[in-house]
């Protein structure tokens, strides 16, 4: 169930991400791919969250995000993308910012979370799903 490692992995695990959040109703903060990296993801908060509640409820459902540093301080959260990413880590990132999302009252752009889970496992052929891996 892992995306293969190295450069190739990190860009198609950062597309799953970036693409389910999209989809979720989240705002990319930086939009042109040109610029954006591909090791570091980063979101615009959801209008309606406090910044460091909406960080310190996803940590409390397993995952850890960092705020925007200097002056996208309190408007971004960074999402590090590197290395092994499996489809288990990347389902359980979705999932925990989807949720903070909807409790604090957000909508998913129109798409069913459904569409956004679809999103990311669209991201893994069955050929790439290695049983007893997350």
């Amino acid at each position: 169930m892992a995306l293969r490692t190295g450069l190739d992995g990190t860009l198609r695990g950062g597309k799953a991400i970036l693409n389910a959040l999209t989809k979720a109703g989240l705002e990319p903060f930086i939009k042109d791919d040109y610029y954006r990296s591909t090791t570091v993801l980063s979101f615009k908060y959801p209008p309606s969250v406090n910044p460091d509640e909406f960080r310190r409820t996803v940590y409390r459902l397993g995952v850890s995000i960092s705020d925007g540093m200097d002056e996208v301080k309190g408007k971004a959260f960074r999402i590090g993308n590197m290395g092994y990413l499996t489809r288990r880590d990347v389902l359980t990132l979705i999932s925990s910012i989807v949720a903070v999302s909807l409790i604090n009252g957000e909508k998913s752009n129109g798409n069913s979370i459904g569409d956004v889970f679809k999103e990311v496992l669209s991201y893994w052929e069955p050929e790439q799903l290695l049983v007893g891996e997350g």
